[in-house]
């Protein structure tokens, strides 16, 4: 874990607890938040787009029963599964391997809180009531696991991120939250790792599960590839020049989650059990100026690997850009619900079948904090179109340029930029407020 500044701390300042328990509290969530959505029997008319994507339920994903989804911070799409020519990834390469692998995955946004948050909730950050902290604290109700409790499935989550306690906590419905003890204090500057205490969280809750039993779906979200880099004697640095140390900690990464995959077979879960394996965001090494995460929307920091594994299903890569928007209303069709009307995104598993995956626009939405201004980007075909803050959006030919260097002339750029905005023009975005943590900093 990394090191906790000042306004971490503060917004950590609400009592702690190491396991909240919600079995009694469905809804569950923060003070304040909406109720659960109820869920429909059927939509009524016109419905979103992630509601027209359902299908009747039909193999192979009929007899899945339950949902591990395994999310790992700042893990990067480039890796040996791609092509990446340094570290180590047996576990994953091999997931890849028989998985629906989704080569052009975009994270909701580039730092941890908005982009989970628009996982759990079904929305966009921006059309979320939120703040301006550099750890925004997003309200919502209704989102995921409190919808899928409404049909009776069994949720947990462990994990070993700081952020996932306190006030700021995106918990909502959740029947068991478990998180590290102490886990502010683990600092990877000292030398703290944490992948394998959550992975014994959650292996200790899939080895009491049964084949046939109650239908569940787990998360964990393992964060040791996030900064600082720690050096593992078993997992030694790649010779990358640069993501050497980084490369090292996503193979320790590689082998906490075989373990997780090892008690999900270990209990003969594996043949009906979906897992979906992503990451919240990417991490940058220079690229364009900047280091780690949270600065840019370039390709560095929103691309992100993307594998969904339904036992039975015929491997297969899809290469039409999607988004991280589309994970909450494919998590809840896995488990044969429909997605509520007002989610955002189109389940994924629409693009399972025999015919080619639609084209839609990828939106990516950082909003804005106290310290730098709402960074946006929507992805169209082979085309980047970014808007950062009050200056003049930058476009890019993806294909012709996957590094993101040439920026088109802005006669070549204009009609890109207007079919962006208009896809902008979309979101329901509610203005923020004001971080008051920042100001007691600067007092």
């Amino acid at each position: 874990m990394r090191p906790a500044p000042l306004w971490l701390t503060l917004a950590l300042a609400a009592p702690l607890a190491a396991c909240s328990a919600r079995a009694s509290d469905p809804a569950g969530g923060s003070a304040g938040a909406a109720a659960a959505e109820p869920r429909p029997a059927a939509p009524a008319s016109a419905p979103s787009a992630a509601a027209a994507a359902v299908a009747p339920r039909a193999k192979p994903w009929a007899k899945v029963r339950n949902v591990l989804l395994l999310t790992v911070d700042s893990l990067r799409a480039d890796q040996p599964w791609s092509g990446y020519g340094f570290g180590s990834t047996p576990v994953l390469s091999a997931l890849a391997e028989k998985s629906a692998y989704f080569t052009r995955m975009y994270s909701v946004a580039n730092h941890t809180m908005p982009s989970l948050t628009a996982v759990l909730s079904g929305r966009y950050p921006s059309e979320l009531p939120r703040d301006r902290c550099p750890l925004t604290f997003f309200q919502f109700g209704g989102g995921v696991a409190s919808y899928l409790a409404q049909d009776g499935v069994y949720t947990f989550a462990s994990q070993g991120h700081a952020v996932f306690l306190g006030a700021i906590k995106p918990d909502v419905g959740f029947d068991e939250w478990h998180v590290l003890p102490h886990v502010a204090n683990l600092k990877a500057t000292e030398g703290a790792v944490t992948g394998e205490p959550i992975a014994a969280a959650m292996n200790a809750f899939l080895r009491k599960q049964s084949p046939g039993g109650r239908r569940f779906f787990a998360w964990s979200h393992l964060v040791d590839p996030h900064d600082a880099y720690v050096r593992h004697a078993d997992f030694p640095p790649s010779n990358h020049p640069l993501r050497n140390v980084y490369d090292g900690e996503v193979a320790y990464e590689d082998k906490v989650i075989g373990t997780i995959l090892g008690a999900l077979k270990e209990r003969g879960l594996d043949g009906e059990t979906a897992v979906v394996l992503t990451a919240d965001h990417g991490e940058g090494f220079g690229e364009h100026g900047y280091n780690r995460h949270g600065y840019t929307v370039y390709e560095e920091e929103v691309h992100v690997p993307f594998f969904l594994y339904v036992p039975g299903l015929e491997p297969r890569k899809i290469d039409a850009p999607r988004s991280l928007i589309d994970l909450g209303p494919t998590l809840v069709e896995l488990l044969g619900v429909a997605p509520p009307p007002s989610w955002r995104g189109t389940s994924l598993l629409a693009d399972l079948g025999p015919e080619a995956p639609k084209a839609r626009d990828v939106i990516v939405d950082a909003p804005e904090l106290d310290t730098r201004p709402a960074l946006r980007a929507v992805v169209r075909g082979d085309t980047k179109v970014m808007f950062i803050g009050q200056q003049a959006p930058k476009v890019f030919d993806l294909k012709a340029d996957p590094e993101e260097k040439r920026a088109l002339p802005a006669a070549d750029a204009a009609p890109h930029v207007e079919a962006a905005r208009a896809a902008l023009d979309e979101l329901e975005i509610i203005r923020s407020k004001p971080c008051t943590l920042t100001k007691e900093k600067k007092k």
